[in-house]
């Protein structure tokens, strides 16, 4: 039986765009161009029948329908990377460390941190989530 439910493309577009409030800034996190992005946004829209956010200028906002999407979708992406996060390390013996970070902390502290580690413990998985806002 196939599931009715969109793409997970069309919703991780939606939760970028819903957490950054721009298409361009959730575009570039999710390495698409604006058009291939908005296309995902506009599948969603019409799968759903609702119209998920206001556009404005360059900012969107989400509409009563977007924020009940977002509400009940963040919990079960998390959940669903968790699920990821715990089959990618299964068999290691030598265990996982899940960070999440913000960009600037990410960028400028953490990876050069994160270097030496991978280099002193070669079989530790190391995963790194990046947030997009303080939400």
């Amino acid at each position: 039986m196939r599931r009715k439910i969109p793409p997970i493309s069309a919703l991780l577009c939606f939760e970028a765009a819903a957490r950054s409030g721009s298409f361009a800034q959730g575009a570039r996190a999710m390495n698409l161009s604006q058009s291939a992005f908005s296309r995902q946004i506009q599948g969603l829209e019409a799968q759903t029948g609702q119209t998920l956010f206001k556009r404005e200028r360059q900012r969107v906002q989400l509409t009563g329908a977007g924020e009940m999407l977002l509400q009940e979708l963040a919990p079960q992406l998390e959940a669903l990377e968790a699920t990821f996060y715990r089959l990618r390390t299964r068999d290691n013996p030598y265990g996982a460390l899940n960070i999440g970070t913000y960009p600037t902390l990410g960028s400028r502290w953490l990876m050069p941190h994160l270097a030496r580690l991978a280099q002193d413990q070669p079989r530790l998985t190391v995963n790194t989530i990046t947030y997009l806002d303080n939400a």
